[in-house]
């Protein structure tokens, strides 16, 4: 949700927004959680290959966001300003499923600094509850339980930061390209 929110705000330079964008954003954003395949496959919780481990590292988010680039926008020059812009975007979004997840209560903590250092984080005020994640658990009221406190508590304040940033920067453009004729 978060990927798609800030992928809706990207646009805002001279560039339009890539191709994809929205589609890649959320991938990136959800694919942390494919890391609940090495608790399936015997890894217990709290190994850095099980569930809230490696993939929801700071490190890792720049892995994906390396492996995107060079793949997904290959013909992209590597290392001009949009480039880079684009990387940061990407790790953001990677990211900040890691430190969403330091939000859900009675989680073990995520090792945001792995593989350098396997210290578990997470912040004191823990507002989320653990998402289902079992099959038989996904079309449930556990599932609805968790979308009426994230709701507001995320996806709402997301889209309405990515909306007031699309705002002013239609704003900031429309003064901009107003102002050269104004002075004729």
């Amino acid at each position: 949700v978060v990927g798609v929110a800030v992928a809706t705000a990207w646009g805002t330079g001279a560039k339009p927004r890539p191709r994809g964008l929205l589609a890649v954003s959320a991938l990136c954003a959800g694919l942390p959680d494919a890391d609940i395949i090495g608790n399936r496959l015997g890894m217990p919780f709290g190994s850095m290959l099980g569930h809230r481990g490696f993939s929801h590292s700071f490190f890792f988010a720049g892995l994906l966001a390396a492996v995107v680039m060079f793949t997904w926008l290959r013909k992209e020059r590597p290392f001009t300003g949009l480039w880079w812009g684009l990387f940061g975007f990407l790790f953001a979004v990677t990211a900040s499923h890691g430190v969403l997840d330091m939000l859900v209560h009675g989680a073990q903590g995520i090792p945001l600094l792995s593989p350098f250092d396997n210290t578990r984080f997470s912040f004191s005020w823990q507002p989320l509850i653990v998402s289902p994640v079992q099959l038989r658990e996904i079309w449930s009221r556990w599932l609805l339980l968790v979308l009426w406190i994230e709701i507001p508590r995320i996806w709402l304040p997301a889209f309405c930061l990515a909306g007031i940033w699309k705002a002013a920067w239609l704003i900031s453009r429309r003064s901009l390209c107003r102002a050269p004729q104004a002075e004729r």
